[in-house]
């Protein structure tokens, strides 16, 4: 019995690390970070990313981050409710969002489905933002 206990506790730990990677947060500069969404957005990976996101803004003094899409594979309504969610909740604890990569599929999807990304700084690819926020390229 205390195998299959330590066998869960485990496999708990390991969903744990795993959930967490599920959000790289890449650090660049002081107050600034990348956030690189990839794969598939599930309502639970949603949540985590978000928390991920909120709490390492806190921890760092983070002014911006930048949250890439390039990496996410489709959009639907829950998704981008999420998004904008996210969007919304670094602003709250003043955390500039800035969002990079969207596709043409999306644009057309995010189009169809009327998100309201309103006055949210969006670019091209990651280089571009970075270079709009005063870091030079090479």
């Amino acid at each position: 019995m205390s195998s299959l206990l330590t066998y869960v506790l485990e496999l708990d730990q390991a969903n744990q690390q795993i959930q967490n990677l599920s959000a790289p947060i890449v650090p660049i500069t002081k107050g600034l970070a990348i956030l690189p969404i990839i794969g598939d957005i599930t309502g639970t990976r949603a949540q985590t990313i978000i928390h991920i996101a909120l709490s390492y803004s806190q921890e760092m003094s983070l002014t911006h981050l930048v949250i890439d899409l390039s990496g996410i594979l489709k959009i639907d309504n829950t998704i981008s409710g999420y998004l904008l969610s996210m969007v919304n909740m670094l602003r709250l604890v003043g955390v500039e969002p800035i969002l990079t990569g969207f596709r043409p599929d999306m644009a057309i999807k995010a189009h169809e489905i009327n998100i309201d990304l309103g006055d949210v700084k969006i670019y091209s690819n990651v280089r571009e933002a970075l270079s709009r926020i005063g870091l030079a390229s090479t």
